[in-house]
């Protein structure tokens, strides 16, 4: 087999955390990745006594990911109880390629 294949992966990160009067806290952040990925797998074998590709499980895949992603919290103390409320928003976009198969992933 041989497998040649490359990532590039980039991630940010932004967190705003400011105290409220009392044992309150406010906080909210955003998030972004992105995912690249590249892979060209060659499989062959052999039994016929000569090295022939194996085109079922070769394969030339292209992929690509990015996620966006947005959080607003609170957290205090009420009646003894720690509290913690708050909201999650994500949005993922993806697309993968397969050359052999000439087909998109979405």
């Amino acid at each position: 087999t041989h497998q040649p294949s490359s990532f590039s992966i980039y991630a940010s990160r932004a967190d705003y955390i400011r105290p409220i009067k009392g044992e309150g806290t406010f906080e909210a952040g955003v998030k972004y990745s992105q995912v690249r990925t590249t892979s060209n797998v060659h499989y062959s074998d052999n039994q016929s006594g000569e090295y022939t590709e194996d085109v079922l499980r070769s394969n030339d895949f292209n992929y690509q990911e990015e996620i966006g992603a947005a959080y607003v919290n609170w957290k205090t103390r009420i009646a003894g109880f720690t509290t913690h409320i708050g909201i999650r928003g994500e949005h993922t976009n993806y697309q993968g390629y397969s050359k052999r198969e000439d087909r998109v992933f979405e």
